[in-house]
Parts: C-alpha cells; sequence; structure tokens
C-alpha cells in the first residue's frame, strides 16, 4: 500500500496558500503518482472564471525535478495573486473575464527526488 507523501516544501507552501486563498483559489486533484511505495498527489489550481468560452492562461513547473525554479517561479506568482485577492479589485475584475490554471508540480516524483541528498563515490 502506498503511502501520501507531503514532505515536499513546495506540497506545504500550496497547502498555506489554498487556505489563504480559498474559496477563490480552486484545488483540483487531478491524479496520485507513485514510486515504489510512496504516491504524490499532483494538484491544479484555478483562479477566475469557470465557464468553457473565457480565455485560459496555463502556469506550469516542476516537470523535469532537476531545475527547480520553475516550481518556485509558478508559486510564487500564484502567491503573489492569491495575496491580491484581498484588495485588488482589478485582479477581481479581470478574473470575472478570464481563466487562470497552475500546476506547479506537475512531476512531484522528480521533485521529491530532487530533495534527496546527492550521493557520489565519496559519500
Amino acid at each position: 500500500m502506498a503511502v501520501t507523501r507531503t514532505d515536499l516544501p513546495e506540497l506545504a507552501e500550496l497547502q498555506q496558500l489554498h487556505d489563504i486563498g480559498a474559496p477563490q483559489l480552486e484545488r483540483r486533484l487531478l491524479c496520485e503518482v507513485t514510486a515504489g511505495a510512496q504516491r504524490w498527489p499532483v494538484h491544479a489550481y484555478l483562479l477566475g472564471h469557470p465557464g468553457p468560452d473565457v480565455p485560459a492562461v496555463g502556469f506550469f513547473g516542476g516537470v523535469h525535478g532537476l531545475e527547480r525554479i520553475g516550481a518556485e517561479v509558478v508559486i510564487a506568482y500564484l502567491r503573489s495573486l492569491v495575496m491580491r485577492l484581498r484588495w485588488d479589485e482589478t485582479l477581481h475584475q479581470l478574473l470575472e473575464r478570464i481563466r487562470l490554471v497552475f500546476m506547479p508540480l506537475v512531476n512531484p516524483v522528480a521533485c521529491s527526488a530532487a530533495h534527496a541528498p546527492i550521493r557520489t563515490a565519496w559519500t
């Protein structure tokens, strides 16, 4: 039986952002990926108009896991928008006309491996 992992710092930060941004920030569990006895969630975070007839923009990170900056940039942009939800009327007006989709951790297994200590012949 696989155990769901939540020890990635990115997952903890995304949970915190969802807690702050709800209900405007919607979170969808797209799937769970398994590696050995471990399982990680793959979420999409959505802001804006839910209709199928509005323009949408997607932001994706954490694809390869080796370059952590991609996930960090997507999370930072999502964080900036979530923090503006409280006070920015212009942002609210924009979100009435568009849909923003965020997938900061497309490949959490690879990102988790990137957090593991690097083993060399000398360690």
